[in-house]
C-alpha cells in the first residue's frame, strides 16, 4: 500500500478543512506567491530550472563529445598519414636515380600532407600533397624554402590504405560513430533550448485557460467574457483570413 494510504488511514491532527486565515500564513511562511497566476509561475520556474539543468548537462556531454570526435578526426589523420607516406615512399627510388643522374646533392626528404573526404558511398578518399626536396631552409618571412623540390599528388581509398591493417578502417569506423554522437547530442542540446524558449508562449497559454475557466464560474464573468471576446473579433473583423486554398498550385 502507498504512503499516502497508511497517512490517511492514521489518526491526524491536521484538521480536514483549513481555517480561513490558515492558508495565506502557510502560504507566506513558505514564501509562495499567493493567488492562481502565482500558481502557475511557480510551476513555470521549477520547469525552468530542470530545463536549464538539461542545459548545463547537455553543454558539458556535447563538450566531451566534440573532444572526442577531435581525437578520432587526429587517429584517422595519423592512419592515412601514414598509408599517404608510403605510397609516396614508393615512388622515392625512381627520384633517387634522377637525383643521381642530375648529379644532385643531398638526401632527399620527405614532407607529406592529407587531407580526407567522405564520398556518397560513405567511404573516405584521403588526398595526398607528398613533396621530396633535398634541403629545407627558413626564407626569412617565416616559411621555409625547399631545394630540389618534386611535388607527388594522389588519393587513396580505405581499401587501398587497409594494406597497412585493420587500423584505418578502424579508425574511420570510430570517427563515423563519434561524429554521429557529437551530432545526435548537439540537435538534442538544441531542442532542449528550444524548450527554454518556448516555456514563457506556455506560461500564457496556461493564464489565458486559468482566465477562461474563472470566468466561466459566474454570470458576471461569463458576460464580461462575451463582452471582451465581441471586442476583439471586431477589432479583427477587417482582415483576411489565411487560406493555404488561395496559393497557386
Amino acid at each position: 500500500m502507498p504512503e499516502h494510504d497508511h497517512a490517511a488511514a492514521s489518526p491526524s491532527t491536521v484538521p480536514a478543512i483549513l481555517a480561513p486565515q490558515i492558508l495565506p500564513a502557510i502560504t507566506a511562511s513558505l514564501d509562495l506567491p499567493v493567488g492562481p497566476e502565482g500558481l502557475i509561475d511557480s510551476v513555470s520556474a521549477k520547469f525552468e530550472r530542470f530545463v536549464m539543468d538539461q542545459i548545463r548537462a547537455g553543454e558539458q556531454v556535447c563538450a566531451t563529445a566534440k573532444q572526442q570526435l577531435a581525437a578520432c578526426e587526429q587517429q584517422f589523420q595519423k592512419a592515412a598519414h601514414r598509408a599517404a607516406e608510403r605510397w609516396a615512399k614508393s615512388a622515392q627510388p625512381h627520384l633517387e636515380q634522377a637525383r643521381r643522374a642530375l648529379n644532385l646533392r643531398g638526401e632527399l626528404q620527405l614532407q607529406c600532407e592529407v587531407t580526407h573526404t567522405e564520398q556518397d558511398n560513405g567511404l573516405p578518399t584521403v588526398t595526398a600533397d607528398a613533396k621530396f626536396y633535398t634541403e629545407k631552409r627558413p626564407s626569412g618571412y617565416g616559411g621555409f624554402t625547399y631545394a630540389d623540390e618534386v611535388e607527388l599528388n594522389f588519393e587513396i581509398t580505405l581499401a587501398q590504405m587497409a594494406e597497412d591493417g585493420d587500423e584505418p578502417e578502424q579508425a574511420w569506423r570510430e570517427l563515423q560513430t563519434s561524429r554521429q554522437t557529437c551530432q545526435q547530442q548537439t540537435d538534442l542540446l538544441i531542442a532542449w533550448r528550444k524548450k527554454l524558449a518556448e516555456i514563457p508562449y506556455v506560461q500564457r497559454q496556461a493564464k489565458a485557460h486559468l482566465t477562461d475557466v474563472l470566468l466561466q464560474q459566474t454570470e458576471p464573468g461569463r458576460q464580461l467574457y462575451q463582452t471582451l471576446q465581441g471586442q476583439f473579433q471586431d477589432y479583427f473583423a477587417g482582415l483576411p483570413t489565411f487560406n493555404s486554398k488561395s496559393l497557386p498550385a
